[in-house]
């Protein structure tokens, strides 16, 4: 598809791009093959095909491709148009031949043999695309083509919508044929799932869209690429919903099918859509009836022929889109708005006099009569729905209605049930489906209403309600003040449960916020909880004390309550207290990043989908477990967590605040500055107020990604904030300060300085202020192999610092201090760490010279293999670019992937010019950073090795460095930093 920068971009495709590059490549491989890719109107088939023949074009091979497309004409047919319009641009003396055939007989002959004459040169693609419009004599040349010889070098790669076809139309028969011949694979493509039309929409947009905004494009697009760049058209990108109305392109887009049908035929489909959902003949033809629109049968029959709609038993008549019942029945106009739904809601009330309506017909319903104008009715039938809803009453369907409900109260004043009654229905239902933000709406108006002093009990349980709500909506960690009233309240019953939640929340904000008073606070909370025999309290009370054991760095006695109160909290499908005893069990983990503590949450998540957890709450625990999973490699199982955790409906915003900072810190590991950045912006805005989320991850994921995209500044800067923040340390702040070591040696080795007042201005300055890294409470660096890991980061990155002011002569020692750094990133389970660390190992000792080369190429080839397994595309490409400059030798099968973050200067050109050079040692310094000898520098500018040798020397003393290694490297790494710059600004 097409993005809003005039990019082409492919997502979430990998399966199909696969298939159709595999044709492509039997055909290089000499033998014929045949894909025949189907799929809906604006699926994106297309745009896959021609995707992969970009990329053809500019490999190394070299293919002929011919691509033409079948036209909808209605009033003449043009044989072949399709072949002759790929030959069209075909500089040949066959081609022009062939072109020019008018004896349709000879065509199939004909095209075969020119096809034997190109293949026998180099491999031929042939595309033809929409074959549901081609006339018989192109379906014929397609079939001979298919069923020619298998040792030719072919691709025939056709598309056809799948989703228009009638019954008897021409190519249902020639499917049939030639799928039932060798060498003929079918591909179908599907819409995208949900995770796909979020990697659209950040496509589209340029930003992470809100997930309400997705959910919204999801549920109306259905996955359709087309649809859904219509759908968001014009849109704001920090929309949170689409408009209201459809937009002119959409309407017309949707409604093209539909303006062919017949007069009768558009009017029924529009009382289709009218009807808001499946609707059955019986009904169809009794509003109808009611509204004097004749022949309805007749009418249906067409549009199900035209594929406007399709039937489905029992359910009735339906779209085939539902944007298409969308545009019509945003077009209905307030008259008819309001007389067709009533007629809908007349009907349906006879025909669920005489028995029990289901759900669905009181929510449809509901739904009439509220779009006729008829509240108090669409009161009455909303809670009818709840009513019969039984276990569905979390659904966000019925959440929907008694919202309705609640809005509406106030005019029907004869209603039997309170306000008050209508929240706590809200409440409850929200609660048990996991909708935090209903939820806290719910309990937030409750306590608006409640008398205090009447009833002290139920306003502290509320309280407490509101404190861990605003944490779930991504409002914020705990604040003491809450709890403290919650505890005043409850004080009324101080044997009740109610008593030991509070006390129980009190502990959790006085952990966030330092306070050392809270054990006595757990302590109280499990008697009392133990003594009520209530699981709920007693789950989040030994929640407590597991917290106050972590951050005590007592991790086993944390670990043992936070394992009870698991089990608690398990047999009583008390999901959020499941969750949080998780969550606790995992903070107590010594180490806490580890393959063993990835396996706890995988159970658990495992465990709470079995046990019917709510989706937000399996969410939560796929968005930590998607983070321990990164952190230790496993980033292919991370990619599917997300997609969990993200995919499937919107999960809230803690739970989107988690995914995103993950899938930040995958991205920007991998190279994808640009969607790294996406992600962490939205992250950024969920987090309104960053200050008051000390346990997320955003410094360390801003830092790591500020440093993918060369900007060494913002990762000191973001990392240095979050270390001298108060209250409890951000999570991962292990990472903060090697980090910022990092990213100071960066700076030093670009001879810049940081421009933030307030800010360390060099390596003393950082090290005075953070002489050790920074750790949670409770931790012991000496004990755990991460945080001996990120010491010795630490130091090493002090060192580069410290060797780059002094020269690059200082380097001796280096390269063994970054192999002991990879050599504890294996023991830390941290391989991330330990790809750069091999990196800079190799960097290190390549610059000393011979006697560290077979060392250097040892630590090269480590670095390469492992930022491989990885994908993590900028170190390869900065494994790659040290590569090609001490010209290590690669292995045969071995290939270095192009420069994707940085500007390589080519042979004899430097974009960025270093200071003080004149236009020879420039050109010279090309060809170094390119990986000339000098005897190969020597003979491009007709110069003697003598003079090369002495210009060498001179960009070594005017630049500092030692080497032509330590020299490439320099102006590399100027080259990129002045691209980068560039391109920002």
């Amino acid at each position: 598809m097409a993005s809003g920068s005039g990019r082409h971009v492919i997502v979430g495709r990998e399966p199909e791009l696969t298939a159709i590059h595999s044709c492509l490549q039997h055909a290089a491989e000499g033998h014929s093959r045949t894909l025949v890719v189907t799929g809906m109107a604006g699926i994106g088939k297309t745009s896959l095909v021609r995707e992969s023949l970009t990329d053809v074009v500019g490999s190394a091979r070299e293919y002929h491709v011919l691509a033409g497309a079948c036209l909808p004409l209605q009033t003449l047919t043009v044989p072949l148009q399709p072949l002759r319009a790929a030959l069209r641009d075909t500089a040949s003396e066959a081609a022009e031949r062939l072109a020019a055939i008018d004896d349709i007989d000879r065509a199939p002959r004909a095209f075969d043999a020119y096809v034997d004459e190109v293949s026998a040169e180099r491999p031929l693609v042939l595309f033809v695309d929409d074959v549901q419009w081609a006339d018989q004599s192109t379906l014929d040349v397609l079939l001979y083509l298919a069923a020619g010889p298998r040792d030719r070098a072919l691709a025939l790669v056709v598309a056809a919508r799948d989703d228009v076809l009638p019954d008897g139309h021409p190519l249902h028969r020639w499917l049939a044929d030639v799928q039932r011949l060798p060498g003929v694979d079918t591909l179908h493509v599907g819409p995208l799932d949900r995770h796909g039309t979020e990697q659209q929409l950040m496509a589209l947009t340029d930003v992470a869209p809100h997930q309400s905004l997705v959910d919204d494009v999801f549920i109306k697009a259905e996955g359709n690429p087309y649809c859904t760049r219509l759908l968001v058209h014009g849109v704001s990108p920090d929309a949170r919903l689409l408009p209201d109305l459809p937009s002119a392109n959409l309407l017309a887009a949707v409604k093209r099918d539909w303006h062919e049908l017949g007069e009768a035929a558009r009017q029924v489909t529009s009382l289709v859509a009218a009807g808001g959902r499946p609707v059955t003949l019986n009904l169809l033809e009794a509003v109808a009836d009611d509204l004097g629109i004749p022949d309805v049968r007749p009418a249906l029959e067409e549009a199900v022929t035209r594929r406007i709609l399709r039937l489905s038993e029992p359910d009735g008549y339906w779209f085939q889109h539902p944007l298409q019942a969308e545009a019509l029945d945003s077009e209905l106009g307030a008259t008819r708005m309001e007389t067709w739904h009533a007629a809908y809601a007349k009907q349906l009330e006879k025909a669920t006099a005489d028995e029990k309506p289901n759900v669905s017909a009181a929510m449809a319903l509901s739904d009439h009569h509220h779009r006729s104008g008829n509240a108090p009715a669409a009161y009455a039938w909303a809670l009818r729905a709840w009513d019969l809803a039984g276990a569905a009453r979390t659904s966000p369907e019925l959440r929907r209605l008694l919202r309705r409900a609640i809005d509406v109260r106030p005019s029907v004043p004869d209603a039997a049930e309170t306000l008050d009654d209508l929240l706590e229905l809200l409440r409850s239902a929200a609660e048990a489906g996991g909708a935090f933000g209903d939820q806290l709406v719910a309990v937030n108006a409750l306590l608006e209403r409640i008398d205090e002093t009447v009833q002290p009990l139920e306003a502290g349980w509320l309280r407490v309600q509101r404190s861990r709500l605003h944490t779930l909506t991504g409002a914020g960690t705990p604040e003491p003040a809450e709890a403290l009233i919650a505890v005043h309240l409850t004080r009324a019953d101080p044997s009740s449960w109610q008593h030991a939640v509070a006390q129980a929340e009190l502990v959790r904000a006085m952990v966030w916020a330092d306070d050392p008073g809270a054990e006595a606070h757990a302590k109280k909370a499990v008697t009392i909880a133990r003594r009520t025999g209530n699981p709920h309290a007693l789950a989040f009370a030994l929640c407590a004390r597991a917290m106050v054991a972590t951050v005590q760095g007592s991790s086993a006695n944390a670990v043992e309550y936070a394992e009870e109160a698991g089990r608690v909290a398990l047999d009583a499908k008390d999901w959020h207290a499941y969750q949080h005893a998780i969550a606790w069990q995992v903070n107590a983990a010594s180490p806490p990043v580890s393959a063993a503590v990835a396996d706890v949450l995988s159970r658990a998540r495992r465990e709470m989908s079995t046990g019917g957890a709510p989706h937000v709450q399996v969410a939560i625990c796929a968005a930590f477990e998607a983070e321990k999973r990164l952190l230790i490699g496993d980033w292919q199982v991370c990619r599917d967590l997300l997609r969990i955790s993200l995919g499937s409906s919107d999960p809230g915003p803690f739970v989107d605040i988690q995914s995103r900072l993950a899938a930040a810190m995958l991205d920007a590991f991998q190279g994808r500055t640009r969607q790294a950045s996406m992600q962490l912006e939205r992250a950024t805005e969920l987090l309104a107020t960053p200050g008051l989320h000390p346990n997320d991850s955003l410094a360390t994921a801003t830092a790591l990604v500020a440093l993918a995209s060369g900007e060494p500044e913002v990762a000191l800067r973001a990392a240095v904030h979050a270390l001298r923040a108060r209250g409890a340390r951000p999570h991962l702040c292990e990472w903060l300060v090697p980090l910022a070591a990092r990213a100071m040696a960066d700076l030093t080795e670009s001879r810049r300085s940081p421009s933030e007042d307030g800010m360390p201005t060099d390596i003393d300055d950082l090290v005075r202020e953070f002489p050790t890294i920074v750790v949670e409470a409770g931790d012991d660096p000496e004990s755990q192999p991460h945080l001996r890991l990120m010491q010795g980061w630490y130091d090493t990155e002090e060192a580069r610092a410290r060797a780059t002011e002094r020269g690059a002569k200082d380097n001796a020692g280096l390269g063994d201090r970054w192999r002991g750094v990879a050599a504890s990133s294996e023991a830390a389970e941290l391989p991330w760490i330990g790809a750069y660390a091999w990196w800079r190992a190799a960097e290190s000792l390549l610059a000393q010279g011979p006697s560290q080369r077979r060392r250097g190429i040892d630590a090269w080839r480590r670095a390469e293999r492992l930022a491989r397994q990885l994908d993590a595309r900028a170190i390869l490409d900065d494994v790659g670019t040290l590569g090609r400059i001490a010209r290590v030798p690669q292995p045969a099968t071995a290939s270095t992937p192009p420069a994707t973050n940085s500007t390589e200067a080519g042979a004899g050109e430097l974009p960025a010019p270093l200071p003080g050079l004149t236009d020879r040692e420039r050109e010279i310094l090309g060809h170094v950073v390119s990986g000339s000898t000098y005897s190969e520098i020597a003979a491009a500018l007709f110069i003697s090795e003598k003079t090369v040798s002495s210009h060498i020397s001179n960009l070594l003393r005017k630049t500092g460095t030692a080497s032509r290694v330590e020299l490439s490297r320099l102006a590399t790494r100027v080259t990129a930093q002045a691209g980068g710059q560039e391109e920002l600004g």
